[in-house]
């Protein structure tokens, strides 16, 4: 059977704190520390984010990542359907996440801006999702019960247990162990 695999982007395969960090760095606003993502809602960091042609393209990949890059080359070796569904906002931001993607050697990147991840999971009729926001993660699992919803441990998700989460949402502590879910 054929495998349709989503991939979140940013907390996932891109650093998005790093970049956000840099953009109050430059505007000499306090950098953010925190470990909520609740944190991470600066009015006038967003409002540069939605503006700049290039953030999304910029951005780092997570450090597991840039420590492993052979990881990108077993991403592209999967024989399966992938899609990477992202609720980024701005210009032209699905054009910016193509070209992120294919820089680190991703050949045909199926790109989704959504905030539906639920229902992008079931049109999809995904088999494989892996999110670093819980709600996201749950919702996949609700409305796509055949779907292996999976949440990568990140600071701002580590305090969910399973009566936030779900029993049915599984943890998970690398994009690595993702791939060989998948992939096997």
């Amino acid at each position: 059977m054929n495998k349709v695999v989503m991939f979140d982007i940013d907390g996932v395969l891109a650093d998005f704190t790093s970049g956000y960090r840099g953009i109050e760095e430059k505007r000499g606003l306090p950098i953010t520390m925190g470990d909520s993502w609740d944190d991470y809602w600066a009015k006038e960091v967003w409002n540069e984010i939605k503006a700049s042609p290039t953030f999304w393209m910029e951005l780092k990949p997570v450090p597991e990542l840039t420590a492993n890059p052979a990881l990108w080359k077993e991403m592209n070796r999967l024989n399966q359907d992938i899609w990477y569904v992202t609720s980024r906002p701005g210009i032209d931001v699905r054009r910016q996440t193509e070209y992120w993607l294919r820089s680190f050697g991703i050949r045909y990147p199926q790109v989704i801006l959504s905030n539906h991840k639920g229902e992008i999971a079931k049109g999809l009729n995904a088999t494989h999702s892996i999110e670093d926001k819980a709600g996201n993660a749950v919702i996949i699992k609700y409305l796509q019960p055949k779907c292996d919803s999976f949440l990568i441990h990140t600071p701002y998700n580590a305090n969910m247990d399973h009566a936030v989460i779900g029993r049915q949402v599984k943890r998970i502590y690398s994009v690595e162990e993702y791939v060989k879910v998948i992939g096997g």
